[in-house]
């Protein structure tokens, strides 16, 4: 077939034509593709703000915002001790909290679905109410939760029993001498941030 100029420089124009839609696509695709991945990290986080929210007596939203619009800027590499510290203070603020409070909050809630039990003060109350040490409880409440991860949000009543059971088997214990620790614990809990 000859081709004489004007027909190539159709031929051209059509191509072209052709291509920008394609390319527009695969750009589209990227985009939802990155927008996917984005809000798959935000809708598993590595803090149970469920567990924070209810402990600030706010709602998950407000917490999961704050701690998102707050967040050190992603630059490729791990954020700084000091970018993290004015992070966690940003985030306090907004959610109209002392820093340390929030500090607290994240060291105990931290890790969402992977966390491994009450951490801290709370394993330590728990183990006051059975008697026994925080070592002990604290393995205990690490080795139930193999069986019976986290919850991101939170969990129900059949979870929560579940997991007590474990707990209590571990440590050789009735289910409700453990239910009724972890009810006191909690009990105290709420009523000193009543106070």
């Amino acid at each position: 077939m000859n081709l004489n100029r004007r027909n190539i420089i159709a031929l051209v124009g059509v191509t072209a034509s052709l291509a920008l839609p394609v390319a527009a696509m695969a750009h589209s695709a990227t985009n939802s593709s990155t927008t996917t991945s984005t809000q798959s990290r935000a809708d598993h986080p590595r803090i149970d703000f469920a567990e924070i929210a209810e402990e600030l007596k706010l709602t998950t939203e407000q917490v999961r915002t704050a701690f998102r619009d707050n967040r050190p800027p992603k630059t490729g590499t791990r954020p700084t001790q000091a970018q993290r510290n004015a992070a966690i203070t940003a985030t306090a603020a907004a959610l109209g909290v002392n820093v340390e409070t929030l500090k607290s909050l994240v060291k105990e809630y931290g890790g969402g679905a992977a966390q491994a039990g009450p951490k801290g003060p709370k394993a330590a109350a728990i183990a006051a109410q059975l008697g026994l040490s925080t070592t002990v409880v604290s393995k205990a409440i690490d080795d139930a939760h193999v069986t019976n991860p986290k919850p991101e949000g939170r969990p129900t009543e059949a979870q929560r029993n579940a997991f007590e059971t474990a707990v209590a088997s571990n440590l050789g214990l009735s289910k409700d001498t453990v239910s009724a620790a972890f009810a006191a614990v909690k009990a105290a809990h709420k009523a000193a941030e009543a106070s």
